[in-house]
């Protein structure tokens, strides 16, 4: 299998970046991103359609904050 690099999340606030690009971000496999989505450490979804769901990249921005502070559980 080809390697796999994401493209860096966007600069924009505003802009969605998919699971895959959240997880690269954040430093996590994407197992654990969904995981996570799941348990409720991670917001659910914006869903663009039924199978493309997105983040803004504001939010992935200020969750690895809290991550790297040790405050991820607020939310």
């Amino acid at each position: 299998m080809a390697d796999y690099t994401p493209r860096p999340l966007p600069q924009d606030p505003d802009a969605f970046c998919r699971a895959k690009v959240s997880a690269h971000h954040l430093g996590i496999g994407l197992s654990t991103f969904w995981l996570w989505v799941q348990q409720g450490k991670i917001a659910p979804p914006i869903k663009l359609s039924p199978r493309v769901s997105v983040w803004r990249a504001g939010y992935i921005r200020d969750l690895q904050r809290k991550l790297v502070e040790g405050r991820a559980e607020e939310q």
